[in-house]
Formats: C-alpha cells, structure tokens, sequence
C-alpha cells in the first residue's frame, strides 16, 4: 500500500506539471499595456532602447492604407510623466526602415531610408538636437536603390551604417559606411558580400565598448543563404568565421558589457531562431531557442541586460504552435520556455513587428503591432508592456536555492543522446556540503525510465549523459532532487 501511494503521488505531481506545462504557452508578460501609436496610419518596424535613465526612445514608420508615399518617421519617447511624439519626416516621399540607437550622453540617433531627388532609394541620418531632429544627412547618394538600412552608434561618436543594394538587374550588395559625428566625415563604402534583399532586415550592426564594428549579413538570394560576420578587432574589416552551417536570414547581432558577440538568426530549414556566441572566445555551438513548428517573424532586433541576460521577441502565426508574440530570455546557454507577449486584440486581424530593449536586472519593454481594418482602411497600432522580469531562473520559479542550478538539456530534441548539465554551489557565499543527488528521467504517465544520478556529490559543476535509446518518440521529464531541492524540466526524444 505504501509503494502505492508513493507511485500515485509521483503520477499526481507528474499531472499538475503536465497541466502547468500544457498551460505554459498561455502565460502572459502580465506587464501593463501602453499605446505608442493609434490612429489612422499603418504603423510598424519600430525600433527601440533605453536610455541610461531607463527612458524608452522609439523610432517607426506610419503610412496612410497602402499609399507608400505617405510613409514618414516617428519618434516617441517618455518625458517626464507624459509621452512625446515627434513626426521626424514630413516630406510625402515614401520613408521607411528607422533604426533608433541612444549614445552614452543619452543622444538620440536614428538611420533611415528615404527617396532623393531622382526617385531612388537612399540611406539617411539624424539626430535629436535641443529637442527637434537635424536635417537628414545622406549616407549614401546617386548609384541604384539602397535598401533596409541598420545603424549603430559607436562610444567614439561615430554612427555605423549597414545596407543593401537593389539595381533593376543584377546582382545585390551589402555594404558598410561609417559617418563622424565629430567632423562629418563620411567613410567610402565597404562590399560586404552578396546579399539578395527580403523587405525586412537582411542585415545588422553593433558596436562594442571599444568602438569596435560587428556586422552579420545574410547572403546569397533573397530566400536565404549562409550566415556572414565581420569585425574590425583586428584593424581592417574582415570576415570571421562563426561555425554556422546551413542557410539562414533575419541574423541580428549585439555585444554585451563584457564584450561577447551575440548572434541571432532563423535557420531556413528548421524554421527556428538560434543563438550563438563566442563567450570561449571563438563562437560555439548554436542553440535553438524557440519550438518546432512555430515559425518566428517579424523580430527587430534582441536585447541584453547589464547581466548578460539575452532577450528575444517575435512573432507566430502558425496554428499548429501558438499565435501570438512571444518572449524567450536566458543566459549561459539556458533558456526559458516562450511567453506569450500579446497575441491578438478583439478585432484585429494581422501580427506585424516587433522590438524589445533592456537594462539592468530584467528591466524590459517590449513592443508589438497588430493589424486592423477601420473604416475600410488597413491600419497597424503599436503597444507596449514594460516591466521587470524575475530572473531567479529561467523556468520562472522563485525561491529556489541558489546552491542548486538545473540547465535545460542539450540538444533538444534529440536523437539518441543529450546532456544535462547542473550545478551544486555556494549558499550565502558557503560552500555547500556533500549532498544525496538523484537526476532521474520520467515519461508521461510518471514511470521512471533512467537513473543518471544517485550519488552523495559535493559543491561543482556536473554533466551527465541521456542514451534515449529502446524509448519511443515523445515528451519526457527530467527531475533534479536532493533534500528540500527538487526542479523538473522537460525534453524531447524525436526519431
């Protein structure tokens, strides 16, 4: 009787976390929801950050319906206990693509696309000055259309610029162009490589604290193509290999305070966001960051915390895995279920972009644009939530000891074998003695399948190896314990 009761308890506890799992893709960023833009514009690609004060600074694009040449640039940002709009472009010729970029003095800088005179498409810049935006200054002038622009601010002044190129026949470019704040000296233009345009950001620019550039770009056709980086650390621009294989598009990149590059991108394959990083110094392996199936979108960028805490935010409409935008945040290779952000609001019909910004311990906000029909007009409105994240662990639990650390295996799905890695360290800065530690695998119906761990083990870091091999396809849950310890995570065995 006493077997019995042990193994219905284990079966309960395996069913009230199936429930909070199988609810887990219905969680909210219960953030309180702001309005940055609505009204009688199509509103989207906005871009966001913080400034050093933790005020939000947003730069979109807004049109009338279809009508493309109705497009200009808008900012928006916190003052005091109000918010400002300023429309950044007033000139009806077709505006679009604003990257928004805060410097260290809290300057505003925004990148954009613009017509000329001549009815092509070229690359512009202006800055926030004693409250209203300079004249544009052309980063790129005369030659063929320019195309999706990404900027970034260097802590030397400098305003670093990545585009692309689209004659009428031909093949297309992405190119890199620095311009100096200090001097208005405009760099030549750097071929990057060949890059087949998408109508969203085919390629990215950080800087890091020393100023130096880092640069992803997509190339090949406009349907996806290997994944390329450059860097100047080394004095000239160059290429730098990163170890991804397989084609790719949408890359992003940033670097955190402690100067790591982070890169972002969707496999075309698979259909997934990774990560990847060079933390060991040269870049390791990528890490899926997102389900099978759920087909991320419309993702400008993704963000970092002062603790090196990654940010990610997108948006889903496919059926099968959950519409809606989505929140994923993590560090040091683990990673948090996704959130739901927002899906969509009664009435509206259409999922369009996204941004997220960062600082501090989990401060965020994160904006997203959905679609409507008013008075026969298409029209796109942009919200936001804001707030702070508990980053105790990514599983979203609090109160869990902090001698006590359990990752999400590695990789996942997989086919036949995963690791798992988890940590034993110091409580209130003491060692931790010896402990009883059991890591045991468990299918649906809460039936122990493997023992990995069930050893007295002391303080330090551990790794232990899942053979799934004999077992079905299928969803499975791992289960750390040891004393009042106890943490499950679930992984996936797919033939």
């Amino acid at each position: 009787m006493i077997s019995f009761l042990r193994g219905f308890s284990l079966c309960k506890t395996l069913f009230l976390l199936l429930l909070s799992m199988s609810q887990a893709a219905a969680w909210q960023l219960n953030f309180p929801q702001d309005t940055v833009a609505y009204n009688d514009k199509f509103n989207n690609r906005q871009s966001m950050a913080f400034d050093s004060k933790g005020k939000v600074h947003i730069a979109y694009n807004g049109q009338t319906g279809t009508a493309a040449a109705t497009s200009e640039i808008y900012y928006v940002a916190e003052s005091g206990d109000s918010v400002l709009t300023i429309q950044v472009t007033n000139n009806a010729v077709d505006d679009h693509y604003p990257t928004i970029c805060v410097d260290r003095s809290d300057n505003v800088h925004i990148v954009y696309e613009v017509r000329d005179a001549s009815n092509l498409f070229q690359v512009v810049y202006t800055r926030l000055l004693n409250g209203a935006f300079t004249a544009p200054v052309f980063i790129t002038q005369g030659g063929v259309n320019k195309a999706t622009p990404y900027g970034a601010i260097g802590p030397d002044s400098v305003m670093h610029v990545v585009y692309h190129t689209y004659p009428p026949t031909g093949t297309q470019y992405a190119y890199y162009r620095k311009y100096d704040l200090r001097d208005s000296a405009l760099s030549g233009e750097q071929q990057l490589t060949e890059a087949g345009i998408t109508g969203d950001f085919d390629s990215a620019i950080a800087t890091d604290t020393a100023g130096y550039v880092h640069i992803v770009a997509k190339s090949g056709s406009a349907f996806g193509g290997l994944l390329k980086y450059f860097t100047n650390r080394s004095g000239a621009l160059v290429e730098v290999p990163t170890g991804v294989t397989g084609n790719v598009d949408y890359p992003r990149v940033l670097v955190d305070k402690r100067n790591v590059v982070h890169i972002l991108y969707r496999s075309t394959s698979a259909l997934r966001l990774y990560t990847v990083n060079n933390a060991t110094g040269v870049f390791g392996t990528p890490m899926p960051l997102t389900p099978t199936g759920q087909r991320p979108a419309g993702y400008h960028n993704f963000a970092v915390d002062d603790e090196s805490r990654l940010y990610f935010v997108y948006q889903s409409s496919s059926s099968s895995s959950g519409k809606g935008w989505y929140l994923v945040h993590g560090k040091a290779g683990s990673f948090s279920d996704t959130t739901l952000v927002s899906d969509l609001p009664p009435g509206y019909v259409t999922r369009n972009t996204s941004a997220i910004a960062a600082r501090g311990r989990g401060e965020i906000a994160v904006t997203y644009s959905p679609g409507i029909v008013r008075s026969g007009t298409a029209m796109c409105d942009i919200f936001m939530k804001r707030g702070v994240l508990s980053t105790t662990n990514v599983s979203g639990a609090t109160g869990l000891p902090s001698a006590f650390v359990l990752h999400q295996n590695y990789p996942n799905p997989f086919n036949p074998s995963t690791r798992i890695k988890f940590r034993i360290g110091d409580v209130g800065g003491q060692r931790s003695e010896v402990s009883r530690v059991m890591l045991k695998v468990y299918d649906v119906l809460g039936r122990e399948v493997a023992t990995l761990v069930d050893e007295n083990l002391s303080a330090g870091k551990y790794e232990a190896t899942f053979d799934a091999k004999g077992l079905a396809s299928g969803l499975y849950f791992y289960r750390l314990q040891s004393g009042s310890f106890v943490e499950t995570k679930k992984l996936m065995v797919l033939r």
